[in-house]
């Protein structure tokens, strides 16, 4: 799998942690096994895969399988079977190793995890990062530490400051982010309640959909659970937040994250040369995950007027929408929020000026999916 030409190949990134929180008990989240069907759906693309684990820092990320071309070049399909066996032995191995690395520095850092991961490409065609986690994280910006973290107005805050902080994961622009596994801790650690998990679902939904990732898929669903984890490494701080009665998650499904400028010109719902293009080969991607239902929300940023900000993200949605359904996936809907979901909660620069770059993540349209045997 290395020293070969991965032109035109996309890349998946599969990232595990190893952080106490993890780890600490008679049973933990056995990572390599979640992650398993993304790895072979990978090698089925013939991706470019990348395989690692993360604690508490971006310098510590750390790589048991860099630059492995799973594309089975071979003439036979019977030979391109063996081949695509052998690889996925090989890398499975990789990810075991991965999980069973002993972290080199305590806390958790998720959102340094996901920079370095979304950056490992750069010039891969599609790229999907793959977070196993169980999304406790207590460093950084996006620390759980803080004593507002449970509010939902925290979250607010957090994705109108951190883009401007370091250890943003910028690099997840125009990317996907797949997280797995949260919530779901080591034995050891107190189980969190329903209202706890569904605001760390809420708060990594949002980070991704701020760091305008090109789709946002954040699961709190049961994984695999493995015996004989143990205490290893430096002590992750203890996470403990009681969640406010907030919104609840954005969607039981992949969110699809499309900026605006990529469909229509300022201030308009017709859709711009190549958009509907665009928009088939997406609902290409949508209807291989066997959707139930589509939504398309419409957003805009906070400038003009109330009225007319609802109007538009409505008839934006509408466009977007009437291409989905023409392209045969099954109960699409639209609607349009406006200006009310901002993702920019501080508008303006300190001079009074508009903070362009903040508002650029307001101006979107978000196709959740709801997908067959997902949450209810």
């Amino acid at each position: 799998m290395e020293g070969r030409d991965p032109a035109q190949a996309g890349a998946t990134i599969l990232l595990t942690d190893v952080t106490t929180s993890v780890r600490d008990g008679r049973t933990g989240p056995d990572y390599a096994t979640a992650i398993g069907g993304y790895l072979e759906a990978a090698i089925g693309r013939g991706d470019l895969v990348f395989i690692g684990s993360f604690d508490g820092s971006a310098s510590t990320v750390r790589w048991t399988a860099e630059n492995r071309l799973t594309r089975a070049d071979a003439n036979l399909e019977s030979n391109k079977k063996l081949l695509r066996e052998a690889f996925k032995k090989c890398l499975t191995d990789a990810a075991r190793q991965a999980a069973a690395r002993t972290p080199e520095i305590g806390k958790t850092d998720i959102a340094g995890a996901i920079g370095v991961g979304a950056a490992a490409a750069p010039r891969a065609a599609v790229l999907t990062v793959v977070i196993a986690t169980d999304g406790l994280s207590n460093t950084g910006c996006l620390s759980l530490l803080s004593p507002s973290a449970g509010r939902s107005r925290w979250i607010d805050d957090l994705v109108g400051e951190c883009p401007a902080q370091s250890g943003w994961p910028a690099a997840l622009a125009g990317k996907s982010l797949v997280m797995l596994g949260l919530g779901q801790p080591a034995d050891n650690v107190a189980p969190l309640e329903t209202g706890s998990v569904e605001f760390l679902e809420r708060l990594w939904q949002r980070t991704c959909l701020a760091a305008r990732a090109l789709s946002c898929e954040v699961s709190t669903a049961p994984i695999a659970r493995t015996d004989g984890t143990e205490k290893a490494g430096p002590v992750d701080p203890v996470v403990t937040f009681v969640p406010d009665s907030g919104p609840p998650p954005i969607s039981p499904g992949p969110v699809f994250n499309l900026s605006s400028e990529e469909l229509f010109d300022l201030d308009s719902d017709v859709l711009r040369e190549g958009a509907q293009e665009r928009l088939r080969l997406l609902a290409t991607e949508i209807g291989r995950r066997d959707p139930v239902s589509i939504e398309v929300v419409g957003h805009t940023d906070s400038r003009g007027t109330v009225a007319h900000n609802l109007v538009l993200s409505r008839r934006r949605a509408e466009r977007v929408s009437g291409v989905l359904a023409q392209a045969g996936l099954p109960n699409v809907s639209s609607t349009g929020s406006g200006e009310e979901d901002p993702l920019c909660t501080r508008a303006k620069l300190s001079d009074g000026s508009w903070d362009e770059v903040c508002l650029q993540r307001d101006r979107r349209v978000e196709i959740a999916v709801k997908v067959k045997g997902g949450p209810a």
